[in-house]
């Protein structure tokens, strides 16, 4: 087995260890761009970018809960003791 700190799951190595405020911008993105995509007409890549950015966001905003959850991730303790 590894280290506890050591994560080597797909979506760490894809996200690393986002925080949740950018899986929400990446959502605000999405959101975005799919407004001016719906306001400027039917344009088929438009959607499929938003459609990605979303997807992004979404998982990123899950990991980032997840590791708020148990402490992991950017949300984890500092490794070090204290240097008193």
């Amino acid at each position: 087995m590894g280290e506890p700190g050591t994560d080597a799951r797909w979506f760490r190595v894809a996200f690393g260890r986002p925080r949740i405020r950018s899986g929400i911008v990446w959502l605000v993105i999405a959101v975005c761009w799919l407004v001016v995509t719906v306001a400027e007409g039917t344009n088929p890549w438009g959607y499929l970018i938003a459609a990605i950015w979303a997807i992004t966001g979404s998982v990123m905003l899950t990991i980032a809960v997840r590791d708020q959850r148990h402490g992991r991730g950017a949300y984890a303790p500092p490794a070090g003791g204290s240097e008193d």
